[in-house]
């Protein structure tokens, strides 16, 4: 299908028109967030002809992944440059000039980025914040922060630009900033920051007439990718208040959440504990250092006990934090989740 008007992809306009420290844009993928961010970057680099925005990642290995080659979804808009890194430094040059206009910045070295002063920086740019695999940081919200009071200072005239597609409402950067609905298309959250759900009808109509977007129509996939349902966020089994008689079996601690298991009704159920003096069972030696936890390996009886109510579709969950927490768990078991 020919796009006969770039205007149904996205532009950030009114969402910075709010003037406010962190904007976070989400939405269906393709939609532009990505491109239209990468070009305000440049933009304002080449402008100023100093380093004047830092591409922020989550692990140093990702800055070896996009190093060479961040910048060319928009380098066809800029034929008087090309562009080339150098350790973390973006350049653009021409026959006449060579100057730098950005940085790569990873959280997991955010002792070693706060030493760098970057008094020329306008936009922090976050892409994919949110992580498909829950593989976030330990305290990555303390190692953000650092980063970004690092660049900003004392200075007013810095904007955070974090893009990511409909993963979940469950996260660490939605838990800091108290959002725990979106608007219609605007949310304010607390800490000077601002939610666009950039739900366009008209970009949606386009892909679902692409043969990639009529070849998903209908699947799991396709309600994340063209209709913009959040991926993780499947509450089938959460229940607030199972009637029933309740037999008390353990508490366990998963990434910070203190959960008691229950037997109700020949099913396992999972709710929020706020008794800290009974023994929370751990796979996490972060969980086990941080919060008193007893770490078990996770060939642990316990985690071998959900894991089987689990698979057999007999557990229940007071919340879905608690339920993402459980599939955080299996995953780890299986080997499959950074921690």
């Amino acid at each position: 299908m020919k796009i006969q008007n770039d205007d149904i992809f996205y532009h950030a306009q009114q969402l910075l028109s709010y003037k406010r420290l962190y904007n976070m844009i989400m939405g269906v993928r393709g939609h532009g967030k990505t491109y239209e961010c990468t070009k305000r970057c440049i933009d304002v680099g080449l402008s100023s002809k100093k380093v004047s925005f830092v591409v922020l990642v989550r692990y140093k290995e990702d800055i070896r992944n996009i190093k060479d080659d961040w910048w060319t979804i928009v380098e066809h808009l800029y034929p008087q440059y090309k562009f080339c890194s150098k350790g973390k430094i973006i350049y653009a040059y021409n026959e006449l000039e060579k100057f730098p206009i950005g940085e790569y910045v990873a959280l997991s070295e955010y002792t070693r980025a706060k030493r760098v002063p970057r008094p020329y920086v306008k936009y922090i740019f976050f892409d994919e914040f949110l992580n498909e695999d829950n593989d976030y940081l330990p305290n990555e919200i303390t190692k953000f922060l650092n980063v970004c009071d690092s660049i900003i200072r004392n200075r007013d005239d810095v904007r955070v630009l974090m893009v990511t597609n409909t993963i979940s409402m469950i996260n660490p950067y939605f838990d800091y900033f108290s959002i725990n609905k979106l608007e219609k298309r605007f949310t304010k959250g607390e800490h000077e920051s601002l939610v666009e759900f950039t739900d366009s009808t008209d970009f949606v109509k386009y892909r679902q007439e692409t043969k990639f977007g009529s070849s998903i129509k209908g699947t799991k996939y396709g309600e994340f990718a063209i209709d913009g349902r959040f991926m993780l966020d499947d509450e089938t089994n959460v229940i607030k208040d199972p009637k029933g008689k309740y037999t008390y079996l353990y508490n366990i601690m998963l990434d910070g959440l203190n959960i008691s298991v229950y037997m109700v009704n020949n099913l396992m159920y999972m709710a929020f504990s706020k008794d800290y003096t009974r023994i929370m069972y751990t796979p996490y030696v972060e969980n086990a250092k941080t919060y008193g936890a007893m770490f078990c390996e996770k060939t642990f009886k316990h985690f071998k006990v959900i894991s089987k109510y689990f698979m057999q579709d007999k557990i229940m969950f007071e919340h879905l934090k608690i339920k993402n927490a459980v599939i955080e768990l299996l995953k780890f078991m299986m080997g499959n989740r950074y921690k």
